[in-house]
């Protein structure tokens, strides 16, 4: 089975914007969209908690 997913995100410091999000018939079927908002959510949480750690130990050392 041929199945495809492509997604652009635009990342800034605070704001992630998905710009495209295009997957076939069958992926969308199953569920697939869905499972790609989750991960593309927490991998923006993971990344953006690092970001404002490392940003405070930046400012309280500074």
């Amino acid at each position: 089975m041929n199945t495809q997913t492509v997604g652009v995100i635009e990342c800034q410091a605070d704001i992630w914007t998905i710009k495209l999000l295009l997957m076939s018939c069958r992926v969308m079927s199953r569920g697939v969209g869905t499972i790609m908002m989750n991960y593309i959510m927490s991998l923006a949480q993971k990344i953006m908690s690092v970001f404002w750690h490392n940003l405070y130990q930046i400012i309280a050392i500074g």
